[in-house]
């Protein structure tokens, strides 16, 4: 622990494993924007359909125009709303990954050396992911007919509040945003199942395929930081290799398929709908 083992980062790997990263991310928009006409010619159908059942008066005309404007019961409205809850999921990560980078919690910025490094850059370049995924969701929610959700997550948020007052060390603050990225990408993979139109599962599917493998990065650095091996944080290990925890090896994946948690990871259609 004495002995000073500060290496000098290799940006030109750090650059490949951040274009991995972005090219992902890229395959994931690149699908979603191709969404896009088919979710406007959708949404303009089913504001037609509204337009020409609220013409009837009473009958079965209002009765199926009530059952389509309910919320949760008709799959317009389900889209929607999980739509909406997926932009404040997204909303609630820049602006913790905006904390993390501005605030020092738990002298998370005062890292050393390349593990210091490492982790503004993951938190940047995550933070920007995150805020595209937002749009994208706001579009395609709009594209739907609804309205837009701007403000986080109020179910997340409260646990994160909680969480980052808690922190005591860097890892802990790492553990959090790890956990918020699996909430997130929980809270994708059980949408799937509920979700109607083919179009919005594309864009929920590519954006939560990120969103693991943001999770997966920030398990790894805190496993380092938590067997006191700061110093192997960078990219390349090189050498050091063999120096590395065996935590780690389990670190970035702990189940071998990835399983939905409790509903304590999932937020619930409704706990962001608007409208």
């Amino acid at each position: 622990m004495g002995e000073d083992r500060r290496v000098e980062i290799d940006d030109r790997r750090l650059k490949d494993l951040l274009e991995e990263s972005s090219d992902l991310h890229a395959d994931a928009m690149t699908g979603i924007r191709a969404t896009y006409p088919a979710l406007r010619e959708i949404g303009n159908e089913r504001r037609a359909l509204l337009a020409r059942l609220g013409r009837g008066a009473g009958g079965l005309g209002s009765l199926l125009a009530g059952l389509v404007a309910a919320p949760a019961r008709a799959d317009r409205n389900l889209d929607v709303q999980i739509l909406q809850t997926a932009s404040g999921l997204e909303q609630l990560a820049v602006n913790t990954y905006s904390m993390l980078l501005t605030t020092n919690p738990a002298g998370l910025g005062d890292l050393p050396g390349t593990a210091g490094q490492v982790v503004r850059t993951l938190a940047t370049t995550t933070m920007a992911q995150h805020e595209e995924h937002k749009r994208a969701f706001q579009t395609q929610t709009r594209l739907l007919g609804g309205p837009e959700q701007t403000a986080p997550n109020p179910k997340f948020q409260l646990i994160v509040d909680f969480q980052v007052a808690r922190s005591r060390s860097p890892a802990d603050v790492l553990d959090l945003a790890a956990f918020l990225e699996r909430a997130v990408t929980d809270t994708y993979l059980l949408n799937l199942t509920m979700l109607e139109d083919p179009e919005v599962k594309e864009l929920m599917a590519g954006v939560m395929g990120v969103e693991a493998q943001h999770a997966s990065s920030l398990r790894t650095v805190s496993s380092l930081l938590k067997a006191d091996a700061a110093a192997l944080v960078k990219i390349p290990v090189g050498p050091d290799l063999a120096n590395l925890p065996r935590t780690v090896g389990s670190g970035a994946f702990p189940d071998a398929l990835h399983a939905v948690g409790s509903a304590e990871l999932i937020a619930q259609p409704e706990t962001g709908a608007v409208g």
